[in-house]
């Protein structure tokens, strides 16, 4: 196998470069990861918004993983980075028409989401479903060293916020048992869900982490009505965007998970965040 990974420095893309079988493995990102360099993992520096460049790479290798996205939109769109680089890679695929695998790294909660970041994600599955050879991978949340997750819920558990809506199920992955199941599952077809049976929430994770850092617990409020009002004050104390805590609240929880055929006994999000503020 001769992989590409594109968005391949970050969080979830440098683990799974370390951790592929292929005979070749390059990145393609507009950030050089230092960590990649010593283990003859190949730097193809690039954006997404490049296309024609985009394409071009895209010829020489029979995998590609697409990992770019954004969370923000401060610097970057959705829309650009999400949505345009897929479309570049699909028709450079349908193009060539050598049988080219594509995996999309895409989210659970794109099927009912409301938010932009959801709506464009819904927009590029489609868009990889028109290639023969196709996984879309719809993800939980995924934690380990330097994920967004734990950052986030620091974020909350170090604010001024006392109470908070009651969440559903994180359903957290572990980013080395991610990766484990994705090297299982990459030339499956179609779509699955990655997402643990874990029943951990965000207010509940937000209290292990307080009570480490010897603070009294946020309030839980069960209450839809006031839950905008609730997340409205967190936006106000908290340096997270609006849509991502609404996000959090959301359930991530999806019975027909394929974590579970390939990790028998996932890494639980609950005691990674004890051990880690411990």
């Amino acid at each position: 196998m001769k992989a590409l990974l594109i968005g391949g420095s970050g969080f979830i893309g440098s683990k799974l470069c370390e951790s592929l079988d292929a005979e070749k493995i390059s990145y393609y990102s507009r950030h050089k990861n230092d960590a990649l360099s010593s283990k003859n993992i190949e730097y193809i520096q690039g954006s997404v918004e490049e296309s024609d460049r985009l394409k071009e790479t895209v010829k020489d290798y029979d995998t590609i993983f697409y990992l770019a996205g954004v969370f923000d939109e401060n610097e970057e769109k959705h829309e650009v980075v999400t949505l345009n680089g897929v479309k570049a890679v699909v028709d450079a695929i349908k193009k060539q028409d050598t049988g080219q695998k594509l995996v999309f790294f895409s989210a659970i909660n794109t099927d009912y989401g409301v938010s932009e970041f959801f709506r464009i994600r819904r927009i590029a599955e489609d868009n990889v479903a028109l290639v023969k050879d196709s996984l879309t991978i719809k993800l939980s949340n995924v934690f380990g060293d330097g994920d967004r997750i734990t950052r986030d819920v620091e974020a909350i558990a170090k604010s001024g916020v006392r109470k908070m809506p009651l969440g559903r199920s994180l359903a957290p992955v572990s980013v080395d048992d991610l990766v484990t199941a994705v090297k299982s599952f990459t030339q499956y077809k179609g779509t699955i869900y990655m997402c643990s049976k874990e029943d951990i929430s965000l207010d509940r994770a937000v209290n292990i982490v307080r009570k480490k850092l010897g603070k009294s617990p946020v309030k839980t409020i069960d209450n839809k009505k006031k839950n905008q009002k609730i997340i409205g004050k967190m936006v106000e104390k908290v340096n997270v965007p609006p849509w991502r805590i609404a996000d959090l609240v959301l359930n991530f929880y999806r019975e027909n998970t394929s974590l579970y055929r390939a990790v028998k006994e996932p890494q639980k999000y609950g005691e990674y965040l004890e051990a880690k503020y411990s």
